[in-house]
């Protein structure tokens, strides 16, 4: 853009010396009407032939020089329209172009704030990933202890879920977000496992028995489990404190029953006595 102002500024240059020689030419004029004035007055014999030679030289001359002075004057005015609207063009485009270029620098601000908020949220989850992980490990030895020290209840799905548990912990391939859902997931289904009733059927060894007896076991919640024989003629309950069955009187053996059915759904579920105040009589261990 600077080398378009110079070609303007020497234009103008140009076009100064144009009307000098246009000056010069309005001189050259004057000149040679004063010689045709002098024509009309009586000269001497042996002046005239060289004087009219001369004034005709005079007036060719001049002519030639004004054609040639308008025809640069045309060239340069075209040139100077050319350039004029080049100039014009690259105004515009350095207006567009810094326009551009305060949009680009906005970008890229914003960009430099996006990165350094990115790099603080990063700290930030580097630093609650250290301290979390700990904390999974101690929720998962506390749940696993918990489970060992509870009724025995659904041992098998709930062993093989803390096994499960403990290979995503010891997996360094996942993020501690997957860690952490998995872990609150055995969480509520251990927590869900308080609110439920269910009846399962297995072994057991009732105190007081040699050999073990085939049983419906009815778990009301997480507060006790009482077994019912499959003859329906005795039942028993889980000590918590002793970590076995023991043998109920034979006056539950109805309402143990009537447990078992409505847990299955063959009966209307009613209000019973069930015997709680039979769990253990010793502290748990």
């Amino acid at each position: 853009m600077d080398d378009l102002r110079v070609s303007i500024q020497l234009l103008s240059t140009q076009q100064s010396r144009c009307k000098e020689r246009v000056v010069r030419f309005s001189a050259a004029m004057t000149f040679s009407i004063w010689l045709l004035s002098a024509l009309l007055y009586p000269l001497p014999a042996d002046c005239t032939d060289n004087t009219a030679v001369e004034v005709e030289k005079s007036v060719e001359r001049s002519i030639e020089t004004r054609q040639e002075t308008q025809e640069e004057l045309k060239r340069w005015e075209a040139q100077k329209q050319e350039l004029l609207a080049s100039y014009d063009a690259l105004i515009k485009e350095r207006e567009v172009l810094a326009g551009h270029n305060k949009s680009l620098s906005q970008e890229l601000k914003q960009s430099i704030d996006s990165v350094n908020d990115l790099k603080g949220r990063q700290q930030e989850n580097d630093k609650i990933t250290r301290e979390i992980e700990p904390f999974l490990q101690q929720v998962y030895s506390e749940l696993n202890q918990f489970i060992e020290q509870d009724i025995p209840f659904l041992e098998d799905e709930r062993k093989e879920r803390m096994v499960r548990l403990r290979k995503v912990l010891d997996d360094l391939s996942l993020p501690v977000s997957e860690k952490f859902r998995k872990v609150m997931e055995a969480l509520f289904v251990e927590a869900e496992y308080g609110n439920t009733i269910e009846v399962t059927r297995q072994k057991i060894r009732i105190q007081g028995q040699e050999s073990d007896v085939l049983a419906d076991i009815f778990r009301l919640g997480r507060i006790s489990m009482f077994a019912l024989t499959l003859d329906n003629r005795k039942s028993a309950f889980y000590d918590v404190a002793e970590r076995k069955w023991s043998a109920l009187d034979d006056n539950y053996l109805d309402t143990i029953k009537d447990a078992v059915q409505m847990a299955n759904k063959q009966r209307t579920v009613e209000i019973l006595s069930m015997p709680l105040g039979k769990i253990g009589s010793k502290e748990r261990d």
